[in-house]
């Protein structure tokens, strides 16, 4: 699993959309009564995004950048990192509590207000504050596991924490994600000026 993190390119244009999508069976009886059946319990989401320019002069090699970048992906083969601006980083986000002998606790992320469903954050950036039963604890005693360790987005203690004692962590994320095509156009609009008009990469899981 990469864990390389997408480019910042000042080429990025608006709008950047973004889709939330669910995988459910919907079955209907003869009498039109419906049984549903969610198969996933926490969503996955896609991208599509523009680059209007992608500069390949000697000062600015952005085109060559992101061509390498997707290069090494190989496509949809391997991951990357995305940054969602409006959607990286959560505060005193609770995790739950200790009960004396767990001792990894799962990084959740709660986007959407209160009535949004609670989900796994697989791919952390920075943990900045971690706090156990209120106070904020060194970050010597707990290690956190990146995208691609067995165990992505956990927080590891060295002792586990007391039993009821609330676990809450402040912290920046990014989305793992893959390209959704293995073919990606690039065109060469004037002389060391590319552009990419769409762009789209989905999250993994």
């Amino acid at each position: 699993m990469g864990t390389q993190v997408f480019p910042t390119l000042a080429g990025l244009a608006y709008p950047v959309e973004r889709e939330i999508e669910w995988n459910n069976a919907v079955q209907e009886t003869i009498s039109g009564k419906e049984t549903r059946v969610a198969y996933w319990a926490t969503a996955r989401y896609k991208w599509t995004v523009a680059l209007n320019f992608l500069r390949s002069s000697t000062a600015f090699n952005e085109f060559q950048n992101l061509w390498g970048f997707v290069s090494a992906r190989q496509g949809r083969f391997d991951t990357f990192l995305y940054t969602d601006v409006e959607d990286f980083q959560a505060s005193s986000q609770s995790l739950g509590q200790g009960d004396s002998t767990n001792l990894s606790f799962q990084l959740l992320r709660q986007f959407g207000g209160s009535s949004a469903i609670i989900e796994p954050v697989l791919a952390p950036n920075a943990l900045t504050v971690l706090t156990v039963a209120g106070t904020s604890v060194s970050s010597t005693t707990f290690t956190v596991n990146g995208w691609g360790t067995t165990a992505p987005g956990t927080i590891a203690f060295s002792t586990p924490p007391a039993n009821g004692a609330a676990i809450a962590a402040t912290f920046s994320y990014y989305f793992p994600v893959r390209f959704d095509e293995d073919v990606l156009t690039f065109v060469n609009s004037m002389s060391k000026l590319w552009e990419c008009k769409k762009l789209v990469f989905r999250s993994v899981k």
